[in-house]
C-alpha cells in the first residue's frame, strides 16, 4: 500500500499539468507574427481597385513566405510589413519578384527591427516606363578593361561610348551609368565613380541591406537612376516610390504614400566627382572592399 498522500502535491501536480497544456496551444512567436499579417489583409485590401483585391492575400503569403526564410525578417514588427505591403500594392509591385521591390528589414537603434520598402532596379525602370513620354532607361556597370569613354557638354561636346571586354578580360566595376531617352528627342546619361555610389548609399534609409551585398551593381546602376530622375520626367508613381524607397510607413491609409511616417535624414551629398572617377571608399563596395582596384 502507498503511503498517506501530500495534500499539496495533487492541487500542485494539477497547475503544472495545465500550465504545460496552456502552453502547448499556446501559439508560437512565428504563428502570432503571421496571424498579425494576416489581420492586416483588409486594410490592404482597401488601397486596391476592386478588380485587383484579391492582390492583397496574395502578398500577404508573399510576405509569410519570405519571413521563413529571412530570419531578419521574422524579427520585424507586424506594421511595419504590412505599410511596406500597402506601398508594394499601391504602387503594382511584387515584392522580391523579379527584382522590382524587396520587403527590407533594418534594425534602428530605438525602435528594433522594422520592415521597409526598398524599390529595386528593375521596379525603377519599370515605373519610369509608365511616363508617357518616357522611352528608354538602362544602366550598366564599367569594368576594368571595357573601353567606356564620356564628356559632359552641350550639343557634339556631349558624348558616351561603353564596349564591353571579353569576359575573361574584365575585371572588377569602377563606375556605374544610367542613360535615358524621351519620346521627344531629350534624355542624356550620367555616371557615378565609387564615391558617388558610397554617398548614395549613406543617404539611403538601408545602406546596411543584404541586397547591397549581394547585387552591388544592380544597387549602384539604381543610385545613378536617382540622379536621373532628378531632371528626367517622373510620373506620379516613381514619385511616391522615391519618397518611399528606404523608409519606413506604419499608416495604411491610402493618402498616406510618399509621406513615410519616419523620415531618414539625408546626408550631404558632397559634389560630384568632376572626372567620373573618384577615389576609392571602403563603403562603396560589399565586404568593406574598394570597387577600385590598385594600380600598378
Amino acid at each position: 500500500m502507498s503511503g498517506p498522500q501530500n495534500p499539496t502535491t495533487a492541487p500542485a501536480l494539477k497547475n503544472v499539468i495545465a500550465a504545460r497544456a496552456a502552453a502547448a496551444k499556446a501559439p508560437s512567436p512565428a504563428q502570432s507574427l503571421i496571424a498579425d499579417i494576416e489581420r492586416f489583409t483588409p486594410q490592404i485590401s482597401r488601397l486596391l481597385p476592386k478588380s485587383a483585391k484579391p492582390q492583397a492575400e496574395r502578398l500577404t503569403r508573399v510576405a509569410i513566405a519570405a519571413m521563413r526564410t529571412d530570419p531578419e525578417l521574422a524579427l520585424c514588427s507586424p506594421v511595419s510589413i504590412a505599410g511596406t505591403l500597402a506601398t508594394c500594392a499601391q504602387l503594382g509591385l511584387d515584392p522580391g519578384y523579379g527584382g522590382r521591390a524587396f520587403l527590407a528589414p533594418r534594425l534602428h537603434e530605438e525602435r528594433g527591427w522594422e520592415c521597409v520598402f526598398l524599390l529595386g532596379y528593375h521596379g525603377a525602370i519599370e515605373l519610369f516606363h509608365r511616363h508617357p513620354d518616357a522611352r528608354k532607361l538602362a544602366g550598366r556597370p564599367v569594368k576594368r578593361g571595357d573601353k567606356f569613354e564620356f564628356q559632359y557638354g552641350t550639343g557634339e561636346r556631349d558624348y558616351f561610348t561603353h564596349q564591353p571586354a571579353e569576359n575573361d578580360d574584365q575585371g572588377p566595376s569602377y563606375k556605374w551609368y544610367a542613360v535615358a531617352a524621351t519620346r521627344d528627342g531629350g534624355g542624356g546619361f550620367e555616371v557615378y565613380g565609387p564615391k558617388d555610389v558610397a554617398r548614395r548609399r549613406r543617404r539611403s534609409g538601408t545602406p546596411n541591406s543584404v541586397y547591397w551585398a549581394e547585387d552591388f551593381d544592380k544597387m549602384a546602376v539604381k543610385s545613378v537612376f536617382w540622379e536621373l530622375f532628378t531632371w528626367l520626367p517622373a510620373g506620379r508613381d516613381l514619385s511616391l516610390a522615391m519618397a518611399q524607397d528606404g523608409h519606413l510607413r506604419t499608416d495604411l491609409e491610402p493618402d498616406a504614400l510618399g509621406s513615410p511616417a519616419v523620415e531618414t535624414p539625408d546626408q550631404d551629398p558632397g559634389p560630384h566627382d568632376e572626372d567620373g572617377e573618384a577615389a576609392s571608399d571602403p563603403s562603396a563596395a560589399p565586404g568593406g572592399q574598394s570597387a577600385v582596384p590598385d594600380q600598378e
